[in-house]
């Protein structure tokens, strides 16, 4: 099992994640959960609606998988194509991080972390 998929939590979190596997306790195994964060029009340079990422977890270590029970859920679902392929590239940003591989400067990897919506 790895596909990507999109939850709203019990306290309102929109989160999206790779399930990587299902545990014994029917936890799903999830790789590098994000929170999907609404960037406001005046934020983004008066583009309206705009999202970003973040870390769902942000001081944990993501080199194993986190489990989610799945009795934290409300609402789950599959995301768009153009969700998923950002979501992707930013779970590549946020490895090369981690790995101390150097990024390109901010303005060639703006693009990265947001997404048109």
């Amino acid at each position: 099992m790895d596909s990507v998929k999109m939850f709203k939590m019990l306290v309102g979190e929109m989160v999206i994640t790779r399930i990587t596997d299902v545990d014994d306790e029917g936890k799903y195994l999830l790789d590098y959960p994000a929170v999907v964060v609404p960037i406001p029009p005046d934020k983004a340079g008066g583009m309206a609606n705009q999202i970003g990422f973040t870390k769902y977890l942000p001081f944990s270590d993501y080199s194993e998988d986190i489990s989610l029970n799945p009795d934290m859920i409300t609402i789950n679902s599959v995301p768009t194509s153009q969700l998923v392929e950002a979501y992707d590239k930013w779970v590549t940003q946020i490895k090369a991080q981690e790995s101390g591989i150097v990024l390109p400067n901010q303005g060639a990897a703006a693009g990265f972390n947001q997404l048109n919506t």
